[in-house]
């Protein structure tokens, strides 16, 4: 790890890996970074929705440089925290403990668990620019909070706090690339009355527990596109191909995913089946896999349907349900009754999900999209947290009035939170022009000029501070906010290059 280059900027790389930093879990970090500038003589400001500005070289006041001109401060801007997913057979508790870290030829992983390059390297670059010599042009740095949760940071930032009119965010994905546009969000959290069945004793009927295991999941900006499996969608699906099968059940919970950024990978129902019933239903559970697997293996290879009942488990064969008793596997509630059932299921079908419509203008950038990242389920309701995003403010918004429809006529409800603006293309910027140019002179070749479905606080920040042009770059990684996230080593000092080469040539 000690000869990864640039030394600095991995060397803060592994010190931010080593502080537990998941969104809402932030005092350490903002620890740290009040240390470092502390122990650097900079000035710094934490406000109140934990953001962390430090700045270099004075108080961010125009200066003129070398050739006479005017220097404004140039801000550069990361994101302080990250997306904790582990495997299931995981022990680490990502609340208290750091991250293992190992490198795998040219890659950084992490073991068992997401990495937070998404945004942990961003913040690692800007701070080894604070603690470069050769930088000389005034920098405001700025370390927003919780932006994977709804961009919470970036919404309490006091833009009057910065002179600067310059903004490098460093949180794209992709070295070579300069993102110039994103799209906007909206945090939806939903919900479905639902009604429990009063003493249920039915002795005919046996309770199953039916999980869909086995999907890559991913960013649901950056990977919605892929045609991954949605496992809360492919539950959704196989019950209701229950219900048009005849065959008699009814369900007690459903639950699945962490993040609403996140494609959820992994979920799980409770269901209470009639005995009468069992064979036929292991028979379409077997039948329903096989299709799942045929369905999904380019992109979900290794999903698979997994039943469990209070006499045993079974993986990969329904039919073989038996043997030892596993205990502590069903909810103790009350199952549903069939109309509560049935609108679940229903209503789960019918939401919109997943990639909704492609870019017009940029070619193969998913433009609307929703995602269902959570489900929960509580005595009386059922509980969903979605993401809607659109690089089309118009479209996020008809999303948004689809689901509330949808919701207000099972008698639910959808509320709108963490909203935050599309960051529209400027074509005449300046800031674009001079990175252009200066990647074309220290590397030879163009940058490729994007925009992209994922969320950036670029668009929040630009309201915020008028007058503002900004873009993002960073180095590659792949597979961000799940456990196969990966930092391309080599990419790294590329940007960091860049960087360096844009900032000596403003002083």
């Amino acid at each position: 790890m000690n000869n990864l280059e640039p030394k600095n900027v991995f060397k803060y790389f592994l010190d931010i890996c080593k502080i537990p930093h998941g969104s809402g879990n932030l005092d350490g970090i903002v620890s740290y970074l009040i240390s470092f500038a502390k122990d650097r003589n900079l000035e710094y400001i934490v406000d109140d929705a934990k953001n962390v500005i430090i700045k270099k070289n004075g108080s961010g006041e125009p200066v003129n440089n070398r050739r006479g001109e005017l220097c404004e401060p140039v801000i550069l801007q990361a994101h302080i925290d990250m997306v904790c997913v582990k495997t299931v057979s995981s022990t680490k508790d990502m609340s208290k403990e750091g991250l293992d870290v190992y490198i795998d030829g040219n890659y950084l992983r992490a073991k068992d668990t997401s990495l937070g390059g998404d945004d942990g390297i961003g913040v690692a670059i800007i701070l080894a620019m604070l603690d470069d010599s050769d930088v000389k042009v005034p920098i405001e740095a700025l370390f927003t909070a919780d932006e994977e949760t709804g961009m919470y940071g970036a919404i309490g930032v006091d833009g009057n706090i910065f002179k600067g009119k310059r903004l490098i965010n460093i949180d794209s994905e992709e070295e070579g690339e300069l993102t110039v546009s994103c799209a906007g969000g909206s945090h939806l959290d939903s919900s479905i009355p639902i009604t429990r069945m009063v003493d249920f004793r039915e002795p005919s009927f046996v309770n199953y527990t039916l999980k869909v295991t086995g999907l890559l999941g991913g960013h649901s900006g950056m990977e919605i596109h892929k045609g991954r499996a949605n496992a809360i969608i492919e539950i959704a699906y196989i019950l209701k191909e229950m219900f048009d099968e005849g065959i008699d059940y009814n369900l007690l919970s459903i639950e699945g995913g962490r993040f609403e950024n996140v494609i959820c990978p992994e979920a799980k129902c409770e269901i209470c089946v009639n005995t009468e019933d069992e064979d036929k239903f292991k028979t379409l559970i077997s039948k329903l896999e096989t299709e799942l697997k045929k369905e999904y293996i380019l992109t979900d290879k290794d999903i698979k349907i997994e039943l469990s009942n209070s006499t045993g488990v079974s993986t990969t064969s329904p039919q073989n349900v038996g043997g030892e008793q596993s205990g502590g596997l069903f909810s103790t509630a009350s199952p549903l009754d069939k109309e509560s059932t049935k609108r679940v299921i229903d209503t789960l079908i019918a939401i919109p999900q997943g990639l909704l419509e492609v870019s017009q203008e940029f070619i193969n950038l998913p433009w609307t999209s929703v995602n269902l990242g959570v489900i929960k389920t509580e005595e009386d309701k059922i509980t969903l947290t979605s993401l809607a995003r659109s690089n089309e403010d118009l479209k996020k918004n008809r999303v948004i009035k689809k689901y509330k429809t949808i919701f207000k006529s099972v008698g639910g409800k959808c509320e709108v939170g963490g909203e935050y603006p599309a960051w529209q293309y400027k074509k005449d910027s300046k800031l674009k022009e001079d990175l252009l140019s200066t990647y074309r002179e220290l590397y030879g070749r163009d940058m490729k000029v994007v925009a992209t479905h994922g969320g950036l606080e670029c668009g929040l920040l630009l309201d915020k501070m008028k007058g503002l042009e900004a873009v993002s770059i960073g180095p590659t990684m792949k597979g961000v906010h799940s456990v196969d996230e990966t930092l391309y080593i080599d990419t790294v000092g590329k940007v960091y290059d860049f960087l360096l080469k844009y900032l000596e040539k403003q002083a």
